[in-house]
């Protein structure tokens, strides 16, 4: 079976993270569901400039990658994904991107509603590491 790669940034701003709210997707399940934002990894892209580009695509910013925060493989309706998490800060805001439906949220908050597995894992990574 086919493993797709995929990224995902995190962002922090005033000890809080942005999640984005999926409106459509090849994986039906993740509809309606809180993630961070990304995307696939496309051939020829390292991951950095991925993220990077999926980031502008998205939300409209410009962003600094830094260092890989977490990686696990999701199984979907769709196959399998192996999804790196990224530190990324924000440089600059260009557009507003796709207009997705965000949220500032501390990575504790219990009421975070239907958060994706794998990015309430990695949000439990950064928790667990001090990282908020």
């Amino acid at each position: 079976m086919k493993v797709v790669p995929v990224v995902a940034g995190l962002m922090m701003k005033d000890r809080k993270v942005l999640l984005v709210k999926r409106t459509k997707s090849r994986s039906p399940e993740i509809v309606g569901m809180w993630n961070m934002p990304g995307g696939k990894i496309e051939e020829g892209e390292t991951p950095e400039v991925a993220l990077a580009r999926e980031l502008e695509e998205e939300l409209g910013v410009v962003v600094q990658v830094k260092g890989l925060l977490h990686a696990q493989v999701n199984n979907h309706s769709s196959g399998l994904c192996l999804v790196l998490y990224y530190h990324c800060d924000i440089l600059a805001e260009k557009s507003v991107g796709e207009g997705l439906e965000t949220k500032w949220t501390y990575p504790h908050d219990e009421g975070l509603g239907n958060v994706l597995p794998g990015t309430q894992e990695a949000l439990n990574v950064l928790i667990s590491r001090g990282g908020w």
